[in-house]
């Protein structure tokens, strides 16, 4: 019985025997002596059976062992394959290996790892329908006493027993074979006998289980990614469903007015005050010209979304465009009475960035904020640096938004459904804008807000958006780093 790679895990294992001599005062006849030596003999013969028995799944179990400590980290089948094959082949001095396995999802062969064939060149047969069912092929074979009909009927075992591979040692689990190893021969010049072939079998079948239970996991992440990306793919379509609905209803709302004051006047004109048919005109004309900010307020968020708007960046003193935005709604706030302070002490930081774009960002922003305050009120611009960047943010003492809105108020045509909305016009697609343009900034935006008490809308932008900031927690407001 051959006893390679083991004889030292053994002799570790086993301790000194040691034969006790009973010493008597009467000496037995000679026919008692051969049948106690016979008896010992036949013992000792047991022991030793029972011994090599233990050496031998001692080794077992240390191979066992050393290739699941090996191939534990990975999760990675090809690593795995690798790890088993170099295992084998430094264990019992084999000179050359190939572990071929069928890909399960398109039933292709293919080699996952080969050693000590560096100098030839290496390609299995891709298709091979007849190995899996070849029951022969599911135990392990030595190929020079392997039929030669079954060698012929598989392209797999055929190349491989012609690049010289002496044993076939299947993995095989749950009576489905997954892949092979074929072994070249000993370095000692020894052959393979049926214990090296049953050991073989015993560490292909535990790899083959750790392979399936590694296949196993892998589609259990792959169905649980397909399932997160069809639940995500529900979400976009509901959203896309509810956008066109939303799109739909904002057009048709003034092209109603549009359409039903033309009818008024094609028909009944002549009828009509001149008066009369100048309010018509005026009405037709501010809805022609909402649902035109309508149209083009969507294809910005569309272009700016899709990063197919040309955006110009330059480098820019942040307080010059706060200085533009707050002139232009300075009248809008007067005739409201709302006081409209500026705070951007230590704030002339200079940023790289489009200046049409983000003077939108802030025109949005201040018009919202004294839209939404009573007559009376406050809005406060504050600005400062933010780690070479620039932070600011619009504060008002206004109506507020409910917490159940915070959520949803960047989203397109999301309005708070309240008295003080009511009496806005708007096309609910400003903030949704806004976003997007501080996004493609590498910036951004967040809202705080109270109902009654006002609210905060805020915004940071990096000193360059190739260096965009880092993305936050959803409705997460950035730490403001020191200057």
């Amino acid at each position: 019985m051959a006893k390679d790679g083991f004889s030292n895990v053994a002799s570790e294992a086993r301790g000194p025997m040691t034969t006790e001599v009973n010493s008597g005062s009467e000496y037995p006849n000679q026919h008692d002596l051969v049948g106690d030596n016979q008896r010992l003999r036949e013992r000792l013969r047991q022991l030793e059976e029972e011994r090599w028995s233990l050496d031998k799944q001692l080794f077992e179990l240390h191979i066992l062992y050393e290739i699941a400590r090996e191939i534990f980290p990975s999760q990675s089948v090809p690593d795995v394959l690798r790890s088993v094959l170099a295992m084998i082949m430094g264990t019992f001095g084999i000179a050359g290996g190939i572990v071929v396995f069928r890909d399960a999802e398109t039933q292709d062969w293919e080699i996952a790892s080969a050693r000590g064939f560096a100098d030839r060149a290496l390609e299995a047969p891709r298709t091979d329908d007849s190995l899996t069912a070849l029951d022969a092929a599911r135990h392990p074979f030595v190929f020079d006493k392997a039929p030669a009909e079954l060698l012929a009927s598989s392209p797999v075992l055929t190349f491989l027993a012609s690049v010289a591979s002496k044993v076939w040692v299947p993995l095989d689990v749950d009576n489905e074979l997954i892949g092979g190893i074929a072994l070249g021969e000993k370095l000692s010049g020894d052959s393979f006998d049926a214990d090296n072939l049953s050991l073989f079998h015993t560490i292909a079948s535990n790899s083959a289980l750790i392979v399936k239970k590694i296949l196993l996991f892998q589609e259990t992440l792959e169905k649980q990614r397909v399932e997160a990306e069809n639940r995500e793919l529900r979400v976009l379509d509901k959203k896309k469903s509810d956008f066109v609905n939303i799109v739909a209803h904002e057009l048709r709302t003034p092209l109603t007015s549009i359409t039903g004051f033309s009818e008024l006047m094609l028909k009944k004109g002549h009828l009509k005050s001149q008066e009369t048919l100048q309010r018509y005109y005026g009405i037709i004309h501010s809805e022609s010209d909402r649902l035109s900010r309508i149209i083009n307020n969507l294809l910005d968020l569309s272009r700016i979304r899709s990063g197919k708007t040309e955006m110009e960046f330059v480098p820019t003193r942040f307080v010059e465009l706060i200085e533009t935005a707050t002139t232009n709604l300075r009248i809008q706030a007067e005739e409201r009475r709302i006081t409209l302070q500026v705070d951007s002490a230590g704030a002339d930081a200079t940023l790289v960035l489009d200046r049409d774009k983000i003077t939108q960002v802030l025109i949005n922003l201040l018009s919202n904020a004294i839209k939404y305050t009573p007559e009376g009120g406050e809005v406060n611009v504050t600005g400062q640096p933010s780690n070479g960047g620039y932070m600011l943010s619009v504060v008002d003492n206004g109506v507020g938004i409910p917490p159940k809105d915070l959520p949803l108020i960047f989203d397109e045509f999301h309005r708070v459904n309240n008295d003080a909305s009511r009496q806005v016009r708007g096309t609910g697609l400003g903030l949704a804008i806004t976003k997007s343009i501080i996004e493609a900034h590498g910036g951004r935006i967040w809202v705080k807000s109270e109902v009654g008490k006002g609210s905060e809308f805020s915004f940071v932008l990096p000193a360059d958006p190739a260096r965009p900031l880092r993305p936050l927690p959803e409705h997460a407001e950035p730490a403001l780093p020191d200057a």
